[in-house]
């Protein structure tokens, strides 16, 4: 399951990205020269775009384009980009293919020119590899399917880790129970992750509220509160600050309920909200309301809490 953006819209842009740099580089071609291949003439070649450089720059605009939108959460689409990556990375793809036919079409490869096809062929590859990665890695593995929490913070907050595979989850197969899990850092200018109020994301009943441990001490969870649903399935809070849990063993929370503060008790080597979600043993997908994000490192997220 995949959850994109505007599709239209990221096909534009991911089109725009692609094929930038080849036409501002040939504005001087025309159909005119589309048999300049039978030609043996060098300069006429090269006025077709037979050399190194018109090639080279639109295949490292297509990687380029790739990798943008991949991290765009980060750099360009600090709000979205989570929400138009998977859209634009198949847009990567299927501009290349367009970009392929439209050159055989209207700016034929001169026949004679190596590097052109070599490059065109090379530029829709690695753009086909990295769109498809980038859709894996944006996509819901198979199996249990996703719980849908409510925010367990609020305002502006970063992904750390989390994601189906090691590539961007650290806590991938550490124990298994955790890979799905996600580490969060607060995102607002001038505002500290630690001391930040904690909600119960799900209704349940309270399993587990360890307390009493400082920064860097106790177990690896540290301060934890485990809720556990109607249908079993346990959602971990880890690396709470101490003396701040307001709920107790065997009570019952509602979600949106304050429950801790953020901390960076047990293993955290900086304050975080460590969360996770698992029944029977077997880690549980999280997407977030309102719209059901699922979010993997580097995503920035708001949440929205009443």
């Amino acid at each position: 399951m995949i959850y994109p953006g505007n599709w239209p819209v990221s096909a534009i842009t991911g089109f725009l990205l692609v094929s930038a740099a080849r036409r501002i580089w040939k504005l001087r071609s025309t159909t005119t020269n589309r048999h300049a291949s039978d030609i043996p003439d060098a300069s006429v070649q090269a006025s077709t775009g037979c050399s190194v450089a018109p090639w080279f720059l639109e295949t490292a605009g297509q990687c380029i384009s790739a990798w943008v939108i991949f991290s765009g959460s980060t750099i360009v689409f600090p709000e979205t980009g989570e929400n138009l990556a998977a859209g634009a990375a198949a847009a990567i793809a299927a501009a290349a293919i367009l970009e392929l036919v439209f050159r055989f079409r209207y700016h034929p490869i001169p026949r004679s020119c190596a590097i052109a096809w070599i490059s065109s062929v090379t530029a829709l590859t690695i753009s086909i590899g990295l769109a498809a990665g980038v859709l894996f890695l944006r996509s819901i593995p198979p199996g249990e399917p996703p719980i849908k929490l409510s925010a367990p913070v609020a305002g502006k907050w970063r992904v750390l880790d989390g994601g189906r595979t090691r590539f961007t989850n650290a806590h991938h197969d550490s124990p298994p129970e955790q890979n799905m899990a996600l580490d969060m850092v607060l995102a607002e200018k001038n505002l500290p992750t630690k001391g930040q109020p904690v909600f119960a994301p799900a209704s349940g009943a309270i399993q587990t509220a360890d307390d009493g441990y400082s920064s860097g001490s106790g177990p690896a969870e540290g301060n934890l509160i485990i809720i556990k649903t109607s249908d079993n399935t346990e959602i971990w809070l880890a690396h709470l600050q101490k003396d701040s849990l307001t709920v107790i063993a065997g009570q019952t929370v509602t979600a949106g309920t304050p429950i801790a503060r953020t901390g960076s008790s047990g293993s955290a080597a900086i304050p975080h909200l460590h969360i996770h979600a698992q029944r029977n043993g077997h880690a549980i997908p999280i997407v977030w309301k309102p719209g059901n994000r699922y979010l993997i490192r580097g995503d920035i997220f708001t949440f929205s809490h009443p």
